[in-house]
């Protein structure tokens, strides 16, 4: 069954009380981004995780994308894997102690004690190359990926090739023994729309592709993540690139416009509803609204982005699964009046003029 489901590139993550499965066959799923660059910003991130408690349409993953991990407390992926009700993800080389030259054994070591604690999902960096680096100086934004930078800048302080590709082997078989999945990260994802399907773009997608397929040989669940600002256009050439593709996908956006500052949750439900047109979509990471604004998001802004991140998986797979059922039955709430459980005629927008309520 393991193999089966493998090769049929869906899959099934456990931690506690969830059981989550992954792929094209399956509901969306949702992640919600959560992390500390500062100590003073724990508390407010344990509340994001905490506000889900009495609530039932909370996200299905929690990824921890903290940039230092507090010494005298639990790092925030721990908070979350003690919920027992997540699945939980981080970035391993966030947590090295020398993001500039990386230690292959650090690196193996951080990436076990997470796994044998609890965390399913891990985000690497493979694609990152020396090729591709010189390529990305044409570019108005060489590179947003902060995961893509550390390896980056590894590479040329030390001048070696991608730790992610040194140590490749050895994290498979830290994932197959621990029962954990791979998100193949987007170092060279787009800044902006212009630089989406570039030359630079097309091959980290080419590189993403053929790395799947190599963790998929060592048994290893694997995600790749995509894309990045992209506009409408783009994400139907996206969607065409991307046919041959049997790997559940995690989009970063796909933001379509760059106007739309302090409404990215807005342009990247956009973005995702228009890439899921050819099932490309199977987890949505939730946007904020302070995505380009600088600013931490706030609890209420955090809670605003799981929650619209979850109405987009409703709209995707309401048409993938042909089930409007739910739809149908506030629409029949809805016969006579369009607010949902008013008692009387009409509302303050119509009064005695309702259409709704118009016998005919």
């Amino acid at each position: 069954m393991r193999e089966q489901k493998l090769m049929n590139e869906c899959f099934t993550l456990i931690w506690g009380n969830k059981l989550l499965h992954i792929g094209k066959k399956f509901p969306i799923a949702v992640n919600q981004l959560v992390g500390i660059n500062k100590i003073s910003q724990y508390d407010d991130c344990l509340k994001k995780i905490d506000m889900w408690d009495s609530s039932g349409s909370g996200p299905d993953i929690i990824y921890d994308v903290s940039m230092l991990s507090p010494t005298s407390m639990p790092p925030i992926w721990k908070y979350a894997l003690g919920k027992k009700k997540y699945i939980v993800g981080t970035v391993p080389s966030y947590f090295l102690t020398n993001k500039s030259h990386v230690s292959k054994q650090e690196l193996l070591t951080v990436i076990e004690n997470l796994l044998v604690s609890g965390v399913k999902i891990i985000t690497i960096h493979p694609t990152v190359t020396f090729k591709l680096l010189e390529l990305s100086k044409k570019r108005l934004t060489p590179m947003t990926s902060r995961g893509g930078a550390i390896v980056a800048r590894d590479m040329t302080n030390n001048h070696t090739e991608n730790i992610f590709i040194e140590v490749l082997d050895d994290i498979a078989l830290l994932c197959v023994k621990y029962d954990a999945a791979i998100s193949i990260g987007t170092a060279f994802r787009p800044a902006n729309i212009f630089d989406s399907l570039d030359a630079v773009h097309r091959e980290e997608i080419k590189l993403q592709t053929n790395l799947a397929e190599y963790l998929k040989q060592q048994m290893v669940k694997t995600i790749i993540e995509l894309p990045g600002h992209t506009p409408p256009k783009k994400i139907k050439e996206l969607n065409s690139l991307l046919k041959d593709n049997n790997f559940p996908i995690m989009p970063l956006g796909p933001v379509v416009t760059d106007v739309g500052i302090g409404m990215d949750h807005i342009t990247s439900s956009i973005g995702q509803i228009l890439l899921s047109e050819a099932n490309n979509v199977q987890i949505i990471s939730a946007m904020t609204a302070e995505e380009h604004t600088g600013n931490i998001p706030s609890i209420e802004s955090t809670y605003e982005a799981v929650k619209v991140a979850r109405l987009v998986a409703h709209i995707i797979d309401m048409e993938k699964f042909n089930d409007f059922s739910e739809d149908y039955e506030i629409a029949k709430q809805r016969r006579r009046t369009c607010v949902i459980g008013a008692k009387n005629k009409g509302c303050a927008r119509c009064g005695e003029f309702c259409p709704l309520n118009l016998d005919l």
